[in-house]
Formats: C-alpha cells, structure tokens, sequence
C-alpha cells in the first residue's frame, strides 16, 4: 500500500519533490518520475527494475556498466532531468542498504518498487579477487538463499546470471 500525496517534504534530512508520494512508513518518496527516493540515504533507485532499458544481462561485464551510464530523463519514460553519466551500479553496501532496516525491500516486499526479479543483482564492490565482484540476492522472506545474501562472483559469471539496478546520487 502507498502512503499519501504531501507537498513539501523532509525526511530524515533528505528533501523528496514538492509532490510525492511515500511509502506507509516514509522511508521511500515516489518522485513521480520513474524513481524512488530512499529517506534513509538520499539515494535515488530507478522505481521500475527491471526498467525496460535495464533488462539487460550483460554479455560481457563492460556491457553493464556502459549501458547503466546511457541512462538518463527521456529515456523509457523517466522524468528526473538527468543526463548520461548519472546513473551508475550501486556499491555492495549502497544495495544491501535495500535489504535492511524499516521497510526494507525483498522480491515479495517490493515497498515502492515494480519488477524486483528474484536472483542477483551487481554491484561495482570488488570481491578478494581483481577478476571478482560482490552481488546481492532479492528473495522472498523464506527463500533460500536468503534476502540481502552477498556473495564474491567472477565477472564473467556476474555479466551472464546477474540484474542491474541503476542508482544515483541527488542531482
């Protein structure tokens, strides 16, 4: 359930659109654009993941990171003024902060968000290896692994198994 349309908006310190819409407990503002702002961080995730611009399991771990930072307002139908280069992939701690606290996110608890696919998404957070990267799982509460898992991935494994959900900082 979402939460109601305000005007004027300052959650934790974090300044959401005149006009948006939280979730019931206030940690997400939908910015009415294609995004939802995170309270707790300030960080802005695309609302739509996978977006139609971001079904994308790469062919090779380049592919992800260039077709995330083509990203950008006109695109697919969002609205948030950006440009190409202001979308990125999350770090480890950026996207495991999805999975934790009031109104954390899982494949059955989408919060704000549509299209949240069961499985593992990238980060850009080097795992013990240079040829390695750390991923989060999305589950439902009782899956196996469980919601806000981490484990280290090959890049090669991460580009053919794993989703994208682009990021951004306030513009």
């Amino acid at each position: 359930m979402s939460g109601v349309e305000v005007a004027g908006n300052l959650v934790g310190g974090v300044s959401c659109p005149a006009i948006c819409t939280f979730s019931t407990g206030g940690r997400w503002c939908n910015n009415g654009n294609g995004t939802v702002t995170d309270t707790t961080t300030g960080l802005i995730w695309l609302k739509s993941v996978p977006s139609p611009f971001v079904v994308y399991v790469a062919s090779n771990s380049m592919d992800s990171v260039v077709y995330v930072e083509t990203i950008c307002n006109g695109v697919a139908g969002l609205t948030d003024g950006s440009a190409q280069g202001d979308w990125r992939l999350p770090t480890q701690k950026e996207l495991l902060s999805l999975t934790t606290g009031a109104e954390h996110v899982a494949f059955d608890q989408q919060q704000l968000f549509t299209g949240i696919q069961q499985g593992y998404y990238w980060t850009t957070t080097r795992g013990s290896a240079m040829s390695e990267v750390w991923v989060v799982y999305f589950n439902n509460a009782s899956g196996s692994p469980a919601n806000g898992s981490v484990s280290g991935r090959s890049k090669s494994l991460v580009a053919n198994t794993c989703y994208v959900w682009p990021v951004r900082s306030k513009l």
